[in-house]
């Protein structure tokens, strides 16, 4: 059964989460660090940015970008943490579901990291249905080397009764 799981896991695509910016006007300082997670079944990526005194960010990642493969029935956790001196703060921690990112174009996701809104976390996500993982699986190959043989098969069958038809004339 688990065979079949990978092999639909696979068919599913990708997604690619891009972190574009965590916003707050008033809440963002300069040295603020902010920790971005994103968890999907067994596959985690991480990430840490940096207001700079600009207002701009610089993260660890250049560019943030997240490519996950899709699992059937696994809930995308992403979690935001704001780093302090001595410990790290959770701002927010939420679930969503792969399904409704599977759309033809990119979409902007942006999660309140606070009760009042003030401080939200914008995501690019991006499903690219044709990526899937870079292993070919064992039953293509298998199907492959079938039809190879039955080419080959059938190819060496022509070449003899072509043999035998000239030599019967």
């Amino acid at each position: 059964m688990t065979a079949i799981e990978s092999e639909t896991c696979g068919m599913l695509g990708r997604l690619q989460f891009h972190v574009q910016a965590i916003i707050g006007f008033a809440r963002i300082c300069t040295g603020d660090v902010f920790e971005v997670s994103i968890r999907h079944g067994h596959q985690r990526w991480r990430t840490r940015g940096k207001t700079q005194p600009d207002r701009s960010q610089r993260w660890d990642q250049q560019p943030p970008i997240a490519s996950i493969q899709i699992l059937w029935n696994v809930p995308i956790q992403v979690r935001v943490l704001e780093i302090g001196f001595l410990r790290a703060r959770c701002l927010s921690e939420r679930q969503f579901d792969p399904a409704k990112f599977a759309a033809a174009h990119p979409q902007l996701v942006t999660m309140n990291l606070n009760n009042s809104g003030s401080l939200k976390l914008r995501l690019v996500v991006t499903w690219l249905p044709l990526l899937s993982s870079k292993i070919p699986s064992q039953s293509n190959s298998l199907n492959q080397k079938q039809l190879q043989a039955k080419e080959n098969g059938f190819n060496n069958h022509a070449s003899l009764s072509q043999q035998n038809s000239s030599t019967q004339r």
